[in-house]
């Protein structure tokens, strides 16, 4: 029965390309996708931010005092190969700092 189910979905899948409104869309994402791409760098950065603050915070208080010191390090980090002053020292910000 899911086999069937899967089977229309991908068939109204390739229905979409005749869709003038599908066709629209992909037009607008094209116009924005420098916008849509900066929305997205940042948006990572703050989660980043966010996520080593949480991973972080008990270990490391003076580091990671808060989300915009701990942009300092998410920066660092996402567009270089970081400097080394601020670095996760818990199992779960390795891990999250492997994995970002």
């Amino acid at each position: 029965m899911r086999a069937l189910q899967l089977f229309r979905v991908v068939r109204n899948l390739k229905l979409a390309r005749y869709s003038e409104a599908m066709a629209r869309f992909g037009k607008a994402v094209a116009l924005a996708k420098e916008e849509i791409v900066l929305f997205a760098g940042v948006a990572l950065l703050y989660l980043s931010a966010a996520s080593i603050w949480y991973f972080e915070h008990e270990a490391q208080r003076e580091a990671f005092a808060s989300i915009p010191h701990s942009l300092w390090w998410a920066t660092a980090t996402l567009t270089t190969a970081g400097y080394g002053d601020v670095y996760p020292v818990t199992a779960a910000g390795k891990l999250f700092t492997f994995v970002i």
